[in-house]
């Protein structure tokens, strides 16, 4: 058996890693990453969504959901969706749940923890500072923060004030300067250090 894996074996606890960062930053590139490449270290959380699917969407987030009212506690919420058209409804409930450009957004933490029980790297997209907060306060010391930069300009600066009003929240900060392999490195070579 190899060391790393050893360490795994012997109950090293598995992290959430919670990337921030602005538009075209490279974060939808670590995101297709691991799902492409990194499924041994980790797996992206699933993100459901009231908004029309785009183009450039990857399979980690579900559109089109139908958020419902719920008696749980917080502000959680059943989440209604569907596979593909004419596929049976199905429900989720969402605990964690946010609002970003007039659209709903919800995670279900009870996905995170079974992720995170089978020993395996949890990755989340968020900029909101609240969520990121509410994410912080449900996993405590088992979140890593993590905010990407890039040189790429773009018209919404929103995520880069939120980062640094909150530079001290964040543990690390990756640098997409346009090549995804040099990104992609950045990120494996965190989750070795995290193993």
């Amino acid at each position: 058996m190899s060391d790393h894996m050893q360490r795994r074996a012997n109950g090293t606890a598995a992290r959430l890693f919670i990337i921030a960062g602005n538009d075209s930053s490279g974060k939808d590139e670590l995101i297709r990453g691991v799902n492409d490449l990194g499924k041994f270290h980790a797996q992206v959380v699933y993100k459901y969504t009231n908004r029309p699917k785009k183009e450039d969407d990857g399979s980690e987030i579900i559109c089109n959901c139908k958020f419902l009212s719920s008696h749980e506690e917080g502000n959680g919420k059943i989440v209604q969706w569907e596979m593909e058209e004419g596929d049976e409804q199905r429900l989720t409930f969402c605990d964690i749940t946010y609002e970003r450009n007039g659209n709903q957004y919800g995670f279900a933490s009870s996905q995170i923890w079974n992720g995170l029980k089978a020993r395996k790297f949890q990755m989340i997209s968020v900029s909101e500072i609240e969520t990121i907060n509410l994410l912080r306060a449900k996993f405590g010391r088992l979140v890593v923060l993590l905010y990407v930069h890039s040189s790429v300009r773009t018209g919404n600066f929103d995520d880069l004030k939120m980062f640094s009003e909150n530079f001290n929240k964040f543990d690390h900060v990756l640098v997409y300067e346009g090549k995804k392999e040099d990104l992609l490195d950045q990120i494996f070579r965190l989750f070795r250090a995290y193993e």
